[in-house]
């Protein structure tokens, strides 16, 4: 099998989880002028995104799409680490083959990344999606409330950082493989009924990168950035990820990330944008 960047390091790169945007003005930032480092964060720091996530079982008999706001606030800033947590209510399907579940305002959807202050290094991470959805039969909706819950934990060896630190126009280098230890599963009414039970190994081989200084525009404003945009050094492979990191947000404010599977279909989509923070520099 090919090797593949794990799905899961959509959320660890964005180092950003679903919720109600918090006050913050659109605004527009003076041009990036020296290189950037590491940020402090601070305990209650927050990060809002819009988000649009598919993540896709290699078997494709378990899909799950999600969009809404992601909201990350750091929530333990004590020690050699953050702990970043992630909540909301997002909106999407979660298909088994031709059954589906429509999450409703009584799921939601929580996120937690413990992240070592030095290099922003991903010790590891967990997700879950709990709560009642509505079942549908194809394109069919049901008025039938199902009790859902969905999760995995992820163990980063070595604990990395995705984002190069320090950053600067025209910087090029290398990202060390990285492996990914993952268990997790699906299950419906409290754990009674199993759609999927799993413990996997993923390596992501050596990542190329290269660091381009320039200027986006986000929900929340315009921002000079740092774009971080890798090559995936497989013959043939299209996959991608972007992220455009911001000194004065103290966090990625743009991100892209494609990854197939050894069959050439999308195992994982998910796209990024900044609506507000509550960070200072």
């Amino acid at each position: 099998m090919k090797k593949y960047i794990c799905g899961i390091v959509a959320l660890m790169l964005l180092i950003a989880g679903v919720a109600i945007p918090i006050g913050a003005q659109n605004k527009e930032y003076q041009p990036v002028t020296m290189d950037a480092d590491v940020p402090v964060w601070e305990l209650g720091d927050t990060w809002v995104y819009e988000a649009d996530y598919y993540e896709s079982g290699f078997n494709g008999t378990l899909v799950f799409t999600l969009t809404g706001d992601i909201e990350y606030t750091v929530v333990n800033a004590s020690g050699d680490y953050y702990l970043l947590e992630g909540t909301g209510k997002p909106l999407g399907i979660i298909q088994y083959n031709k059954i589906g579940l429509k999450t409703s305002r009584f799921s939601k959807a929580v996120f937690q990344m413990k992240i070592r202050k030095s290099d922003f290094g991903i010790e590891d991470s967990y997700y879950y999606v709990k709560g009642l959805c509505w079942l549908t039969l194809g394109s069919i909706p049901l008025p039938i409330p199902i009790q859902l819950l969905g999760e995995k934990h992820t163990v980063f060896t070595p604990t990395t950082s995705i984002i190069p630190f320090p950053l600067f126009d025209g910087k090029t280098g290398t990202i060390p493989s990285i492996n990914f230890t993952e268990n997790g599963g699906t299950w419906l009414f409290w754990g009674v009924i199993e759609l999927s039970n799993f413990s996997n190994y993923w390596y992501s081989g050596d990542i190329l990168y290269n660091c381009t200084a320039e200027s986006v525009t986000v929900p929340a404003g315009t921002y000079d950035v740092y774009t971080v945009a890798t090559e995936i050094d497989y013959p043939g492979c299209n996959d991608h990820y972007d992220s455009c990191y911001c000194e004065d947000v103290g966090n990625t404010v743009k991100q892209s990330i494609l990854i197939h599977n050894e069959f050439g279909q999308v195992y994982l989509s998910f796209d990024l944008e900044l609506k507000s923070t509550t960070y200072t520099p």
